[in-house]
This record gives structure tokens, sequence and C-alpha cells, in this order.
């Protein structure tokens, strides 16, 4: 739940924080996921990977 200053704040400038939102073993959960996700190259833009294909003629 957003306090009323948050609130505020996001009808003033458009963004707001939660720094409660997760706790700390969500963070570290988060945290393992996205540094799997870059180690194994999940999310290589598609595009990228197939402009790097060499066609043989």
């Amino acid at each position: 739940m957003l306090t009323t200053a948050q609130t505020q704040h996001f009808h003033d400038y458009g963004y707001t924080t939660a720094p409660t939102l997760f706790d700390a073993t969500e963070i570290r959960a988060m945290r393992a996921g996205l540094e799997r996700f870059k180690r194994e190259r999940l999310g290589q833009n598609a595009a990228i990977a197939w402009n790097t294909i060499t066609h043989s003629t």
C-alpha cells in the first residue's frame, strides 16, 4: 500500500518509490534470476542473433 506522501509524489512527478515492496529474500531471488538471465544470454535480441548467422550461398 502506498502512503499519502508516495501517492502525492506520483501525482506531482509521475513516479514514486516503494522501498518495502519486496523483502530481502525476494530481492535475492530476483537478482539470482537476473544473473542467470545474463549468464545464459537469455536477453539477447533475436534480430541481432539472426544477423550474426553466416549463411552459405
